[in-house]
Order: C-alpha cells, then structure tokens, then sequence
C-alpha cells in the first residue's frame, strides 16, 4: 500500500509544491484549501471510532483563514485519531505556537519548506508498514 497524506493549505501553489513532492515520492495524496480535519465532523465529546488511521501524514498551514491548525490536531488527538504525523507549516512561527505544536508531538516546518522536510519524509517513511491499514 502506498503511504497516504492529506494536504490543507490555502496557498494554492504551495499546496501543489507539497503535492508534487509526495506524488513522485509515491504516496496517494488527497489536497484541500481549508482544513477538512475529521474533528470538525466530531460531536465535541465523540470519539473516532475508526480502527485504522485515515492517513500516514496530515500536512496543515498553520493558520488557515477561519481555522487554527493546532487547536484542530490537538482536537483530533483527543479524540482519538489515529494518524501517527501531523505536521505545520507556516512562515513566522511564534514561540508559543512552536511550544504548543512540540508539545503534541507536530514537526513544524517553515514556508517555503527546505531540505529539512524532505530529510524528515526520508526519516519515517522507513517506519511506515507497507502492510498497515487505513481507512477509506
């Protein structure tokens, strides 16, 4: 199976640049200009109830217009998603926006993105099970 990301971003060209990486990568990649993270779909106090992930990595702009990425990971992660990456991207990081995404475990990466995200596809995509499951 190949590994799967989603792609949340405004930026239209930015968000093809992602794409274009991950596609020749090999990875099945699903793109949107607002974010379409499942916990908007949650009642506050609901569970996910999948038993596999939906994705191997969720990519997500920092701030897109009418949403704030960290407070929809942090949604999700509390309620149980099962994506195992999570990572933000903006290009002025704030010290508390950084302490926040660290402390949920997000990789965060300056726009326009450098070597460093590709060093980190590099990383773990070895720690992605080709026989792993995900949900349709």
């Amino acid at each position: 199976m190949r590994p799967r990301a989603f792609i949340f971003d405004p930026d239209n060209a930015f968000r093809y640049r992602i794409w274009e990486v991950l596609d020749i990568r090999g990875y099945e990649v699903f793109t949107s200009p607002v974010s379409s993270l499942c916990v908007k779909n949650l009642h506050p106090h609901e569970e996910c109830k999948k038993d596999y992930g939906c994705a191997d990595i969720i990519f997500s702009d920092l701030k897109i217009p009418g949403d704030f990425a960290l407070k929809a990971v942090e949604g999700q992660i509390n309620r149980g998603c099962k994506c195992k990456h999570f990572v933000l991207l903006n290009g002025d990081w704030t010290r508390e926006d950084l302490e926040i995404a660290h402390k949920f475990s997000c990789m965060v990466f300056e726009k326009p993105f450098t070597n460093k995200l590709l060093n980190w596809l590099d990383t773990i995509e070895k720690e992605i099970n080709p026989k792993r499951q995900l949900e349709v």
